[in-house]
């Protein structure tokens, strides 16, 4: 498994067909406003796809997230916005 170095923002989440154990399944579109962009999708049957479009994760939240070497998404957790797109109070 590989965990990206940097966080990216979840830009789009598409709810899939359930796994054949009943559990959701979605396509998350990851973007770092910079260079790199992503369509992956979550792995089947892990516990943080229930969190997915709850009050856990939704669009626009900054996370890092980890890959199966099949490229799926194994886990995810939050991460605070990079300096380059943070709002500056005046």
């Amino acid at each position: 498994m590989k965990e990206l170095a940097f966080p990216v923002q979840i830009r789009a989440i598409e709810r899939l067909t359930l796994s054949t154990n009943g559990n959701p399944r979605f396509r998350l579109a990851l973007d770092d406003m910079l260079s790199w962009a992503d369509m992956a999708q979550t792995s089947s049957d892990y516990a943080f796809n229930y969190e997915i479009g709850n009050p856990g994760y939704r669009v626009g939240d900054w996370v890092y997230v980890t890959y199966s070497r099949a490229g799926r998404l194994t886990n995810i957790r939050k991460a605070e916005a990079p300096v380059y797109v943070q709002k500056k109070d005046n």
